[in-house]
């Protein structure tokens, strides 16, 4: 004797058809689900705890926005409004240092009531197609033999230099001795606008 597979009467080993609830014995039936014990179940699962973010997680990402803003709203206000286009002609000549476009057109020395070497002069941008400023130039004074006696740096006149334009500079280089009697200017540093 065997069990029905569908109700679990018992059969005839050879049956092909349960003579209790007429189903056909010869097609494999799906495994019949095993019952068990109310001591045996296990207990339901709990579903899974919804994981929290961390309010540290919250606070930097809060804090990472805020920069990310401020970041943001610092460099639009840097840029250059689109009324006014900065766009320069391409150069002709190659160029490497703002500075080897000014040259020292004239200088000349002389010594004040106070003990200072007064070197005056103008400088020129050579170039065609850029605005230069902050231009910065070095005064070196020496005595008659040829010996440096101090120097000192100062800033052309103009806050800027247009193409082919000039302006003036003065540069007071200490002399407390009064030893210096000769002068030598030239461009320190100088940057495209």
């Amino acid at each position: 004797m065997k069990k029905c597979p569908y109700c679990a009467e018992e059969i005839q080993d050879e049956a092909v058809v349960c003579r209790y609830c007429g189903r056909d014995l010869a097609q494999s039936p799906a495994p019949a689900p095993v019952l068990l014990r109310p001591s045996e179940q296990s207990a339901p699962k709990p579903a899974p705890a919804k994981k929290r973010t961390s309010p540290v997680l919250i606070a930097l990402l809060l804090i990472l926005g805020v920069l990310l803003a401020v970041y943001v709203s610092g460099s639009a206000s840097r840029r250059p409004s689109s009324a006014s286009p900065t766009r320069r002609p391409a150069p002709t000549e190659s160029i490497v240092y703002a500075k080897d476009q000014v040259d020292v057109v004239d200088f000349e020395c002389s010594h004040d009531s106070i003990g200072n070497m007064i070197v005056e002069g103008k400088v020129r941008n050579t170039s065609s197609a850029y605005v230069l400023q902050f231009v910065e130039l070095r005064a070196t004074i020496y005595t008659g033999a040829g010996a440096e006696v101090n120097n000192n740096t100062g800033f052309i006149d103009s806050d800027e230099l247009n193409p082919g334009s000039t302006s003036t500079f003065t540069i007071y280089v200490d002399d407390p001795a009064g030893e210096a009697e000769r002068c030598l200017a030239v461009v320190e540093d100088a940057y495209f606008k």
